[in-house]
This record gives C-alpha cells, sequence and structure tokens, in this order.
C-alpha cells in the first residue's frame, strides 16, 4: 500500500526506499554469489560502434563473424537497429542516449522482442540512463547495465509487481519471470542529469513515476508521457523542467495524484486544464510555480487542490450543486484572484470541505463565505481551517486565521 497525501493508492507492491535499499544490498550479495564478476558500467569509449562490437558475448572472433543466411538479430546489428528505430527514430544517431542503448542490447543479446520479454523496457531504461548521465551523474545505481540481474532489481528505480519469483537463467528470463511488469520508476534525490527521453513511454505498464528533487533534469516535460495509460501518479516536484505542460496529459485517464510543486523553471507556464477533468484524478499540487491563468468553469473530481505561490487571475468561477463536492483541501493562498467568493463555495462546508485557504489575493465579500460554517464545525468532531485577509475589503467574522496581505496569519479572538 502506499499512501500519497490523503489517498490511499493499493494498486501495487510499493517497498519504502529504504527497503529497496536493503533488497538491493542482497542482490548484489546474490549476484556476487553467481558471478565472480561484479557489475559493469560500459564507459563512452567501450560503446563506440563501427559494425562490431569487441566485447560480449558479440566479441569480434571467428565464430561471431562466421554469418550465416539467417540474418538473424542476434547476428546483425542493422536488424536490432531496425527494430529500436520503428519507436525511436534517434537510435540512428551516434552518441545520441538510444544509439548507446542499442549498443549495449546488442552487446548483451538483449535482441528479439518475440524472447525477451522486457525487450522495451530495457531499451527504455538504458536510454534514460544515458539521456541523464547516469554514469558520472547518479548517486546511485546498483545493479544497473548488469544484464545478468533482472531489471525488476535495479536500484534506485524499477519495483515490478509479484506474479511470479524470479528465476535467471542462462539464456534469458524463466517463465516465472516472463509474467511480470514493471509498476514504480523512482529515481527521487538521485542527480539525475540531462533530459527525460521519449522512450519512457515504452514503460507501458508503468503506474508511479517519481522524479523528485533532481534539480539538473531539465527540457520541457515530454508529450511522450501521455503515453502512460496505466499511470496512476507522477511526482516531479523540485525538478529542471522548463516550458509548458503537453497536451497530451489529457490521456492519462487513470492519474490518481500529479505533484510538481516547486519546479519553477516551468514560471510563466498556463494552469493545465487538461488535468482539471481527469476522471481518477484526487491530489493535484502546483504550488509555487509561477504559472499563470484562471481557474476552469468545470465539475472537478480533486480531493486536495494546492495552488498557492502562483500567478493565476481572475473571479473565482460560480459553482452549481454538486460542484467540487469532493474537495477536502482548496488552497489558493498568493495568487491575483479577484472579486467576489462564489456563494456556492459556502456549500462545501456541509459536504467534505476541511481546509479553505483564500489569504493573498484582492478578493472581496460580505462575509456569506462564513454560511454553514459554524453550523458544521459545531456538529463535527473533524477540524477546519478557513484563513482570508481580513480587512475592509474582506469580512470574515467566522475565519479562524485572519492574515495581513497573505501573511502574518493569527487566530482571532474566540477561534484559538
Amino acid at each position: 500500500m502506499i499512501v500519497v497525501g490523503a489517498v490511499t493508492v493499493g494498486l501495487y507492491v510499493g517497498l519504502t526506499l529504504n527497503e529497496n535499499h536493503e533488497n538491493a544490498e542482497g542482490n548484489q550479495g546474490a549476484a556476487s554469489s553467481s558471478s565472480s564478476a561484479p557489475p559493469t558500467f560500459p564507459s563512452d569509449s567501450a560503446l563506440q560502434f563501427d559494425g562490431t562490437l569487441q566485447t560480449g558475448e558479440h566479441a569480434n572472433n571467428d565464430e561471431n563473424n562466421n554469418h550465416n543466411d539467417s540474418g538473424s538479430a542476434d547476428e546483425d546489428p542493422a536488424i536490432l537497429q531496425g527494430i529500436l528505430a520503428a519507436r525511436s527514430a534517434k537510435v540512428s544517431e551516434p552518441g545520441s542516449p538510444q544509439f548507446k542503448a542499442f549498443q549495449w542490447m546488442f552487446q548483451n543479446s538483449i535482441d528479439d522482442p518475440n524472447d525477451d520479454s522486457f525487450f522495451w523496457e530495457y531499451f527504455a531504461l538504458v536510454t534514460l540512463y544515458f539521456a541523464t548521465n547516469g554514469n558520472d551523474s547518479w548517486m546511485r545505481k546498483d545493479n544497473w547495465l548488469n544484464p545478468d540481474i533482472s531489471l525488476c532489481r535495479w536500484y534506485p528505480g524499477t519495483q515490478c509487481d509479484r506474479s511470479g519469483t524470479v528465476t535467471l537463467q542462462n539464456q534469458g528470463l524463466s517463465s516465472e519471470e516472463e509474467n511480470r511488469k514493471i509498476l514504480m520508476l523512482d529515481l527521487r534525490s538521485n542527480q539525475l542529469n540531462g533530459t527525460l527521453p521519449d522512450e519512457i513511454a515504452l514503460l507501458s505498464t508503468l503506474q508511479v513515476l517519481t522524479l523528485d528533487d533532481n534539480s539538473l533534469l531539465v527540457g520541457s516535460l515530454s508529450s511522450s508521457i501521455g503515453s502512460l495509460i496505466s499511470l496512476q501518479e507522477f511526482s516531479a516536484p523540485r525538478v529542471g523542467f522548463t516550458g509548458s505542460f503537453p497536451s497530451s496529459l489529457s490521456q492519462l485517464t487513470q492519474l490518481q495524484t500529479f505533484n510538481m510543486q516547486g519546479t519553477s523553471g516551468m514560471n510563466g507556464a498556463q494552469l493545465p486544464t487538461e488535468l482539471w477533468n481527469l476522471p481518477q484524478l484526487k491530489i493535484l499540487n502546483l504550488e509555487d510555480m509561477g504559472i499563470t491563468g484562471s481557474i476552469p468553469t468545470a465539475t472537478v473530481s480533486h480531493t486536495e487542490l494546492y495552488l498557492k505561490d502562483n500567478r493565476l487571475s481572475g473571479p473565482l468561477p460560480s459553482l452549481s450543486d454538486g460542484d467540487w463536492s469532493l474537495l477536502k483541501v482548496l488552497d489558493l493562498r498568493n495568487n491575483d484572484f479577484t472579486g467576489s467568493i462564489p456563494s456556492g463555495l459556502s456549500n462545501l462546508w456541509g459536504q467534505n470541505l476541511l481546509e479553505l485557504r483564500l489569504e493573498g489575493n484582492a478578493f472581496v465579500g460580505d462575509g456569506s463565505i462564513c454560511n454553514g460554517f459554524d453550523e458544521n464545525v459545531f456538529n463535527s468532531d473533524q477540524n477546519r481551517v478557513l484563513s482570508s485577509d481580513c480587512g475592509s475589503s474582506m469580512e470574515c467574522d467566522c475565519c479562524t486565521l485572519c492574515c495581513t496581505q497573505g501573511s502574518d496569519c493569527v487566530a482571532p479572538d474566540g477561534h484559538d
């Protein structure tokens, strides 16, 4: 079980970071007992390619140079390159991360999508490794690029489901391994240095993608993320992304959590309205990004909506019965909102709303936001928070916190 904010996602087996570390160390021990050589990470010089690779199973010896007429991918690198090029044009660009991933796969006999159950996953992950400077920058890379250890055990990063027991054989993966799927990729705080490649979309069964606190992960948020149709949680706070939100986010119909808090390189980007109507989305956190735009007029399924410290503007939309009825937290602090508080917002106190933060804007109001607030507070054992700039333009006799220009909030008399 994984708990994210107020929402529990129970669709996969998740391990804590420490548990992953312990498993990785155990896996390294198991690997060392079955092989005398430790995991190796090819340098750029080891990946130079001139038609044949000089190391590994495809070394330039008489046996491997004696090609027959079958033209199989394990004998002709051009065949493997052609297979990969069908989904990645950059595999033909020497020196690119995709080209290096192709070389690694050929060198390690991962060359047939019909025989290798993780064929495309290997290509995606190895491309990601080279695209983010895994050799020189990553803090941890246990088992990465070790073909003798299942990619389900590459740490930090991958976690697979537990549909079968992992058993490695000399030629490929066992039948138990073939039934496994990659569900999670967690590379938080690992000094990824580069860009997120489009090939991430080849992780077709991925449910959780975590990239937190990688400030050197730059470039735009790839539109290919919309192809991760099984994705339930995307977390990338405090990374170096720039540009705008891709429209392909609208394809993530299984998404439950989207968090890019503090990714300030996207300052000026428009609020991604594509996320507004996603049917499963519960938690949306876009705090402290400098995004612009206005709140869409639409019913949402969110339960927690964090939009503070941005440049959002305009009035809040009018609310009809049922609109925003699932909201538990609405945090709009420190934006450029104007106008009166919609009367329908006060109706949410009798439904699910527990926290409403309004300070640091230019709202005006006659205190109608308090309608039903005291009654619901007194009749509930749950604490409720209502904060606003209390002054001549905004009456809020029921506020639990009264603020001055978005800060210096204090509890007024009677709300201690």
